[in-house]
């Protein structure tokens, strides 16, 4: 997915599923085929651990490696953000048959369920934060366990921030099928797409409640309302 936005500025973005034990090269190659230089990993410690939705030996610990048909992969360095909602692995991939190499950060977001929403929306926007800090010009690759529900709605927050325009009517369903014509199912739940709402009205808080005090507040407690009725705890 690639398009402009601001001043001729193009953001790229590839959602697909995290790493299977069958497609850890595939994904391999895709990062180094592509130069991608920042990955978020939208996959809970419960999906590792137990479900098995991610092969999560595809990224190592500190100071280790794991090897694929044609590529290794050593994690370097690891931090947890100051606010301990997601890790940050600074990797090395290197293609075995050519010993180039390219450096890429791992980001590890585990406060995510599938099909559900992260209990603290303050970290989700803090990721999204990071993300766009450090992936400018490259591509952006969000994985989650299928590549379509949380992987789409951190490419809609990113989309809709990047796209509004104080100039034009703002549409949140035209971000969302863009999305969609990118990956099929893109965004899976009501909640997810009130989710992406909701980091919206964060990043631009300032500016909604100059407008209008009352808006910020009034569209919280509605998204409260919707979460509540599928039965959701969020905070």
């Amino acid at each position: 997915m690639i398009y402009k936005y601001g001043n001729g500025k193009e953001r790229k973005i590839i959602m697909c599923q995290a790493p299977v034990r069958e497609t850890v090269d595939d994904t391999f190659d895709m990062f180094y085929r592509y130069r991608v230089k920042v990955v978020i990993l939208l996959v809970s410690k419960e999906e590792i651990d137990v479900l098995d939705k991610c092969h999560f030996k595809s990224y190592p610990d500190i100071n280790k490696f794991v090897q694929s048909a044609n590529y290794v992969l050593i994690n370097r360095t690891s931090i947890i953000d100051k606010n301990s909602c997601f890790y940050e692995h600074d990797c090395e991939l290197q293609h075995i048959a050519t010993k180039k190499t390219l450096l890429l950060k791992l980001i590890q977001y585990m406060d995510w369920p599938n099909k559900n929403i992260p209990v603290n929306r303050k970290t989700l926007y803090g990721l999204y934060k990071r993300a766009v800090e450090l992936c400018k010009n490259d591509y952006l690759v969000i994985q989650c366990s299928s590549g379509v529900g949380r992987s789409g709605t951190l490419a809609m927050i990113i989309h809709m921030i990047d796209t509004i325009d104080k100039e034009n009517p703002f549409d949140p369903f035209k971000s969302l099928d863009f999305i969609r014509q990118h990956r099929y199912k893109g965004v899976q739940t009501i909640s997810q797409f009130f989710l992406a709402l909701c980091i919206l009205y964060q990043h631009f808080k300032d500016e909604i409640k100059f407008v209008d005090r009352k808006l910020y507040d009034q569209f919280m407690e509605l998204t409260q309302i919707v979460f509540d009725g599928e039965k959701l705890s969020y905070c």
